[in-house]
């Protein structure tokens, strides 16, 4: 076999590991105006700091870009007392959006497949930290095993998870995405 068709064979397989992310999600009609600034709290899970600390790099990078105030938060399993998270957090934002991993598929030992249950709140009463859920989503992601796919896989989840935020009127849209 020629060095090119095995190079045609190895980039066609690195291809079809592309990362892919879906989002099914539902608005409340309760929601009043856009919730920023908005805080994206992460919670690490079953997933390890590989998957968890770039996703809030990309996460912090789309509000940055898109001039959304907030900012994106990593707890640990031990910190995810979501009651304390909200009191913690309702004094300084209008919105939270909570990112849990719910599910994974492992390949060669790298997490191939993560489920991600999305909820976003509005603080209703920031003295108390209550809140109400708006809107809320089930995020499936899947890229190839190798760590260039993970990083694909999790910029793109920032990516559309921020776009469907903003077309779903959660989130307001100020600038306009800076091509990467």
């Amino acid at each position: 076999m020629s060095r090119v068709m095995v190079s045609l064979i190895v980039l066609a397989g690195l291809t079809s590991c592309a990362s892919a992310v879906t989002i099914n999600a539902t608005r409340e009609p309760a929601l009043h105006g856009v919730l920023e600034p908005v805080a994206f709290v992460i919670f690490q899970g079953n997933t390890g700091p590989e998957y968890t600390y770039p996703l809030k790099r990309y996460l912090e990078r789309e509000l940055a870009e898109r001039l959304i105030s907030g900012e994106a938060l990593l707890l640990s399993s031990a910190e995810s007392n979501e009651q304390e998270v909200l009191k913690r957090l309702a004094p300084r934002f209008r919105g939270i959006c909570l990112i849990t991993p719910t599910g994974t598929t492992s390949n060669y030992g790298s997490l191939s497949q993560i489920l991600y249950d999305v909820r976003v709140l509005e603080v209703t009463d920031a003295a108390s930290g209550t809140a109400q859920v708006v809107w809320r989503a089930r995020v499936d992601t899947k890229s190839g095993p190798f760590s260039s796919h993970i990083r694909g896989r999790l910029r793109d989840f920032a990516v559309e998870l921020v776009d469907r935020l903003v077309s779903d009127g959660v989130l307001s849209h100020r600038a306009h995405r800076i091509a990467h």
